[in-house]
């Protein structure tokens, strides 16, 4: 009961962060996307970051996994990340997000397997092949919320006046495609990384 009840307040204090964040960022305009003009783009990131956490909850709570505060640490990183975004100042933010968020995802997978009565490296590679998964299936959804919605999620372009008023730094096809090759290399270093640190660790 304890567990459950620590794990209902990080649950809450992680969306109160967020809706905190996503208030405050309405103050820097020309650092945030939310300028008033991307006011459908920065609710949709944060509903999805809200349901994203939920989501992660209810698993936690279903099935026994009890994750970590890390792992919620690192779920408040990237919803944070989606609307608290230097997309349109800084174009290369979207690769280091896109490099740096499947090995997040990749830790939490591998803890998820951390029970499973086979080799480490079947872990290792199962973890990998779901995160290439993940990866391919976000951007379906961002191709789907483009056509729906027209979020500009797919692209990457440099704000210059306003929100109706983009410069295309990457075309919508080409930066999917960049997309899912930084999203599987962060993957693949994630799963490098840790076959070697077990090995080391198993050695000494």
């Amino acid at each position: 009961m304890r567990k459950k009840i620590n794990r209902i307040y990080i649950v809450s204090g992680i969306m109160a962060f967020l809706l905190l964040l996503f208030a405050i960022s309405y103050s820097f305009p020309y650092i945030l996307t939310n300028d008033g003009d991307g006011l459908g783009l920065s609710l949709t990131s944060l509903s999805l970051g809200i349901a994203t956490v939920l989501i992660v909850w209810a698993i936690d709570a279903k099935f026994k996994v009890n994750f970590r505060l890390r792992h919620y640490a690192f779920l408040t990183f990237m919803a944070a990340s989606s609307f608290v975004s230097l997309y349109f100042i800084f174009p290369n933010y979207d690769k280091f997000l896109h490099f740096i968020q499947p090995i997040l995802i990749s830790s939490m997978l591998f803890y998820m397997m951390r029970d499973l009565k086979i080799d480490v490296k079947w872990k290792i590679v199962f973890t990998f092949s779901i995160m290439c998964a993940l990866t391919g299936m976000w951007e379906i959804a961002e191709f789907g919320l483009d056509r729906m919605l027209d979020l500009h999620l797919q692209g990457v372009f440099l704000k210059l006046q306003s929100w109706q008023k983009l410069g295309v730094i990457l075309d919508p096809l080409t930066d999917t495609h960049m997309d899912m090759v930084f999203g599987n290399l962060g993957a693949f270093t994630y799963a490098l990384t840790t076959y070697f640190y077990l090995k080391l660790i198993k050695k000494r």
